[in-house]
This record gives structure tokens, C-alpha cells and sequence, in this order.
């Protein structure tokens, strides 16, 4: 049986800040769409310009909404048909390049730490705006969030590994209140393993050194 060991939570609101980036592109597709006369956005539209070949489909709708208009206008003449899908390319146009717009969206260009960032599968349209869906977050913090476990004796070695970080963590902060001076830059909580923990090269154990013990705590 899995065992839930971790959740980090962080990069899910991570990536809800990470719908910035896509709001202006996004609101670009939604209104070159409805530019075309053919209704508002709805979601079954959004997931069908997101999908491969979702355009042509709409620019057969929309062809075959232009001609039946000129139909019911009794308008035969092939020149002026013609003339109309020619003043028709410039929004079908737009809406392809608003949808190619998509592909080049950069969600947070500095992410060193290689973290998962938000892609437009996971983007729904869902009462006239784009969110991330239920469904969407829970797969994501199911993948990138949740740590999971079966064996008991790697269960006991992260336990052991949560414990020595909260122990450095208090040894740290006991540190900061003894021996921290602002005007010592190079005196951190982070430091203090360092300077009071060594290492017996014979055995590789661990063990306090008394020398730096003294020092700081005079």
C-alpha cells in the first residue's frame, strides 16, 4: 500500500499564478472568435480551437455560415460571392494568428528551478472565463505535488529525513538568537551545521566540534 509522505502545495499556486501569462493571448483568440459573427466563445469552441485541426474546423463553419447568408440574400453572382469570402479572410485570418499566438507563450521565462509551469491543455473555458479546472489541479498536484511511498523502510528514512531538518532548523534559529550579528554577514543560520558539525574522516560520522562550540558560545 502507497503511503502519502509529502505535499507540496507551492507549485500549485505556482502555476495559478502562472495564468498571467496566457491572459492576454487567451482573451486574443476569444475575441478574433467572436469577430466572425458566430456566437461567443463556449467551451466545446475553446477545446476544439486547442485541439489539432480545431481551425479548420471553424473556418468551415464560418464559410459555410458566409455562404448561406449570401443565399438568403439572393445574391448568385460569382464575382461578388467572391469579393465577400475575399473581406471574409481577414478575420479568419486574425483568429490563426491569434491561435498560433498560443504556441509562443513563455510561462515564466526565468524558471531556473525547471518547474512545471502551466500549459494551455490545462487551461478550461467554463462560464465566459479561462481557469484551471478541479480535475486539471488535482492531476497536477497528484503528478508534481504528492510524494508517495510502499516500502516501509523508505517511509522510515524520509520520517528520519523530516526530523533532521527540523532539528537543523531549531539548532539554526538557537543559533541566530547566541551568536547572530548583522554587521557579521557571514554569520547565518544556515551556517551553523557547518561550523559546529564536522565529520571523523576515519568513520565519516558526525560529531560536534568542540573548538567552534567554544568560540561562539563565550
Amino acid at each position: 500500500m502507497r503511503e502519502l509522505i509529502n505535499e507540496d502545495l507551492r507549485l500549485l499556486d505556482n502555476l495559478k499564478s502562472d495564468m498571467t501569462y496566457w491572459s492576454n493571448p487567451l482573451q486574443n483568440v476569444k475575441e478574433c472568435y467572436e469577430a466572425l459573427d458566430l456566437g461567443d466563445l463556449t467551451t466545446e469552441v475553446f477545446n476544439a480551437l486547442k485541439s489539432s485541426g480545431g481551425y479548420d474546423k471553424i473556418r468551415e463553419i464560418f464559410i459555410k455560415d458566409l455562404n448561406s447568408q449570401l443565399d438568403k440574400s439572393g445574391i448568385k453572382n460569382t464575382a461578388l460571392r467572391d469579393t465577400a469570402m475575399q473581406g471574409a479572410s481577414e478575420p479568419l485570418t486574425n483568429l490563426l494568428n491569434a491561435i498560433e499566438g498560443l504556441k509562443n507563450v513563455i510561462v515564466r521565462p526565468y524558471n531556473k528551478m525547471g518547474e512545471p509551469t502551466l500549459s494551455l491543455d490545462q487551461i478550461s473555458f467554463i462560464g465566459g472565463k479561462f481557469i484551471i479546472g478541479e480535475e486539471e489541479k488535482e492531476k497536477f498536484a497528484e503528478i508534481h505535488c504528492r510524494t508517495y511511498l510502499s516500502n516501509p523502510k523508505h517511509v522510515s528514512l524520509v520520517n528520519d529525513l523530516n526530523a533532521l531538518v527540523a532539528l537543523l532548523n531549531k539548532i539554526g534559529t538557537e543559533y541566530q538568537d547566541l551568536v547572530f550579528d548583522p554587521r557579521e554577514t557571514s554569520k547565518t543560520p544556515q551556517q551553523a551545521f557547518q561550523r559546529l558539525v564536522d565529520v571523523d574522516r576515519t568513520d565519516w560520522s558526525f560529531f560536534v566540534n568542540q573548538l567552534a562550540l567554544k568560540s561562539i558560545l563565550k
